[in-house]
């Protein structure tokens, strides 16, 4: 004990180690000063070893519990912001427009599977944390940090929803074809990948950041959602009157006609198929960057006759900017 400073004065309770079979003396949470490192915590344990008739001292590192409940702490301080966060924006949401009441219900209730998976898993680590169990406190907050980016790429594809239809863009003259010509050069080049482009396109005064918004989202989303690894995919364009017609076709799995209203729902995925860090939300936003805009968005398509899906844009000739 006069050479190893923390059991310096414990030569009482060392010496019970010895006088009682299967005695052990613990001193937890030793802090070791270096002098050009942080300094570690280390638990030490005596044990009495009678055959070799001495002093058995086992050392390890002691779980920083302090720092474990500080990070804790951290997350559930966030998890609260985010539902205080969601909540906001649905009344918000709400209040900008009466429509938009079953759309915000829907968004409170899915932003809800997040949150409820952080909320137990935080359980979790807590009791990890009482039991001193390093390796599940770890997983669990790992799990917890998954959980809070999903449910911050959920909180900010629903603002980008929200925005959709509100932002003061310049209309200006567009050429369709190079506009659609730049998205299409712009996609990841996979094997197997076909994207053409046919049709009359013309030019016309519209908002050119929406409608990239619209036709990249459909082409992403035929690539992300296809089942083959030979993928084709058409983009055309007809124009009369006071409407533009563009439809993106693919030759995919299909969607079921049950199902044509609930893909335009926000967070909504009906196959495994895809990017699982999807937001869910990427036709629910084509479908309201369009309308906005004074368009109309369709969909066709039926596995039941024929694979693939397509679908058809129409979008005004002459638009006002989006307010």
């Amino acid at each position: 004990t006069e050479t190893l400073l923390p059991l310096h004065g414990l030569e009482a309770q060392i010496k019970a180690v010895r006088a009682r079979a299967g005695g052990v003396f613990e001193v937890p949470s030793v802090s070791i000063r270096l002098a050009d490192a942080p300094a570690p915590r280390l638990n030490l344990t005596i044990l009495w070893a009678p055959r070799a008739r001495r002093y058995l001292l086992l050392i390890a590192r002691a779980i920083a519990a302090s720092e474990v409940e500080l990070r804790l702490t951290q997350q559930i301080r966030a998890r609260l912001m985010a539902e205080a966060d969601a909540t906001a924006l649905a009344r918000q949401l709400a209040r900008a427009n009466p429509d938009l009441e079953e759309f915000a219900s829907i968004a409170a209730h899915d932003l809800q599977a997040p949150m409820r998976a952080m909320r137990y898993l935080i359980d979790d680590a807590e009791a990890a944390v009482a039991g001193s169990d390093a390796a599940s406190v770890r997983d669990k907050l790992a799990r917890i940090g998954e959980q809070s980016q999903r449910l911050s790429t959920m909180l900010t594809a629903l603002l980008d929803y929200a925005r959709a239809g509100y932002k003061q863009d310049v209309v200006t003259p567009v050429d369709l074809a190079a506009l659609v010509g730049s998205i299409v050069r712009s996609m990841p080049r996979r094997p197997g990948l076909a994207i053409e482009v046919s049709g009359d396109w013309p030019v016309i005064d519209t908002l050119a950041a929406p409608l990239d918004l619209v036709v990249r989202n459909l082409i992403d989303n035929a690539i992300k959602h296809h089942d083959r690894t030979e993928i084709r995919i058409v983009v055309a364009a007809t124009h009369s009157g006071d409407r533009v017609e563009i439809t993106v076709g693919d030759d995919g799995p299909g969607i079921d006609p049950r199902h044509h209203q609930a893909i335009f729902l926000p967070f909504r995925r009906l196959t495994e198929t895809g990017d699982p860090a999807s937001s869910g939300m990427g036709l629910a936003l084509v479908k309201r960057t369009v309308e906005a805009a004074g368009g109309r968005l369709e969909v066709d398509s039926d596995p039941g006759r024929r694979r693939g899906t397509v679908f058809r844009v129409l979008w005004p000739r002459t638009i006002s900017p989006l307010s």
